[in-house]
C-alpha cells in the first residue's frame, strides 16, 4: 500500500482542513462551519465547506477507497447526538455535509468550527458473490443476538 493524500478544497473562506491528530488514529475531526440550533428529536444538514479528493502515490484515486462518517463519543454521550453514518465515494466531489440527529428532549446548540463528525479512510475490495450449498462451521455457527456473552 502507498502513501494515502487527501486534498482539501475549501468552498468556505472559514472551513477547517482535518488532521489527524496522532499517528496511527484510525479518525480525523471533521469541523462545521455555520452555527445553529437543532431542536429535540429533529435532525439537520450542517456545512463542511469542504469538498475532497484522495491521492494515492500522489495519483488522484477514483476507486479502492471509500470515507465513512462516524459519531464523535462525546456528542452522543454529553448530549445524545448521534449522526446519520454516511459514506463518502471518493469519485464525489461536491461539498461534504454532515447531518446530525438530537434524540433528546433538550435543543442542541453547535457552533462554528465545532468538531462534530469524525472521518475514516477505508479500503474497498471488488467482491464477487457466489452461491453455495454449505458453509464451512465457525466459533458461533448460527447463534446469534447475545450469543457471544453478555
Amino acid at each position: 500500500m502507498g502513501k494515502l493524500t487527501i486534498e482539501w478544497k475549501k468552498l468556505n473562506k472559514d472551513a477547517i482542513i482535518p488532521k489527524t491528530n496522532l499517528s496511527g488514529d484510525a479518525c480525523f475531526d471533521f469541523f462545521c462551519v455555520e452555527s445553529g440550533k437543532i431542536p429535540p428529536k429533529s435532525s439537520k444538514i450542517i456545512s463542511s465547506g469542504l469538498s475532497m479528493q484522495l491521492k494515492e502515490d500522489n495519483k488522484v484515486m477514483d476507486k479502492g477507497w471509500v470515507l465513512r462518517a462516524y459519531p464523535r463519543s462525546g456528542l452522543g454521550f454529553k448530549h445524545d447526538i448521534i449522526i446519520h453514518i454516511g459514506t463518502i465515494d471518493i469519485t464525489y466531489r461536491g461539498e461534504i455535509k454532515i447531518k446530525l440527529f438530537n434524540f433528546s428532549d433538550k435543543e442542541f446548540e453547535f457552533k462554528k468550527g465545532d468538531r462534530l463528525i469524525q472521518i475514516a479512510v477505508e479500503k474497498v475490495y471488488d467482491i464477487e458473490h457466489v452461491e453455495v450449498n454449505e458453509l464451512n462451521d465457525s466459533i458461533r455457527n448460527e447463534n446469534g443476538f447475545g450469543s457471544s456473552g453478555n
